[in-house]
């Protein structure tokens, strides 16, 4: 993790039916499918599975890492891990 940074990435607004975590975005930069996403504590709680929406204003669909990373992330802050 030496030199790695983290990249604000979005806010989490719900679960989805489906039981994945929905993001909404803060750039309309958004990261590949398969990218993993961590919480500013630096654990992993997911991998994008899908990006969806308006390209001006784009959301993720987050696969959450467990149960009980599912259930507390709604209105948290989610990051992208970046190598410098």
């Amino acid at each position: 993790m030496l030199g790695a940074g983290l990249r604000r990435l979005g806010k989490v607004l719900h679960l989805s039916k489906s039981g994945n975590l929905i993001v909404r975005l803060e750039t309309s930069n958004p990261p590949q499918v398969g990218t993993e996403v961590f919480d500013p504590k630096l654990e992993k709680i997911g991998t994008v599975n899908n990006v969806m929406g308006p390209v001006a204003a784009p959301y993720l669909s987050v696969t959450p890492a467990s149960q009980e990373t599912r259930d507390k992330l709604a209105g948290r802050i989610v990051y992208l891990l970046e190598k410098r």
